[in-house]
């Protein structure tokens, strides 16, 4: 079985959440639509993330519809 590698952009102060569980930095607001949106991935948490830039819109921009600097976020498919 091949398994796929799938990216995203999303903002960089959501890795920390995403990558360790750490939601420190995070209000409940941000958290909720980190949630929201790693859900809508359906591909559970990312192995890796790189820097993706300042981003005017980024994969997340339905959850969190600001410019932001990202990171690319690197999946598995299961």
């Amino acid at each position: 079985m091949t398994r796929m590698k799938y990216f995203a952009t999303a903002p960089s102060e959501w890795s920390s959440y995403l990558m360790n569980g750490d939601a420190s930095e995070l209000d409940e607001d941000e958290q909720q639509w980190c949630d929201d949106w790693i859900k809508s991935v359906g591909l559970g948490s990312p192995f890796e993330c790189e820097d993706a830039g300042f981003r005017k819109r980024h994969d997340a921009f339905p959850f969190y519809p600001q410019a932001a600097r990202c990171q690319r976020y690197i999946f598995f498919s299961s």
